[in-house]
């Protein structure tokens, strides 16, 4: 499965950024990630969301006890691969 989550707006260097920026751009990608649920196989998710078990699959993951249900997951044996495309509106060769 491929897909592409877009984000149009600035991205601050962590130092520089606070919980509002952060906030913003999960605003912006969780309409496209609800949208992406809708479709096959992450559509019966649902059956996946319970707690892992002997002999189940699941989706869930703990994390300093908060408990994520994830895309891509260990326990369903789905990996992801990320290829981030930047786009900068300056001159061609200008660099950061």
């Amino acid at each position: 499965m491929e897909f592409r989550l877009v984000f149009d707006g600035d991205l601050r260097p962590r130092k520089r950024s606070n919980l509002e920026d952060i906030h913003r751009i999960r605003m912006a990608i969780h309409p496209q990630v609800a949208a992406l649920l809708q479709h096959e196989p992450l559509c019966h998710l649902p059956e996946w969301q319970g707690e892992k078990k002997p002999g189940n699959l699941s989706a869930q993951t703990a994390i300093d006890e908060q408990v994520f249900i994830a895309i891509a997951s260990e326990g369903l044996f789905i990996h992801a691969e990320l290829d981030i495309l930047l786009l900068r509106a300056q001159p061609p060769g200008m660099l950061v």
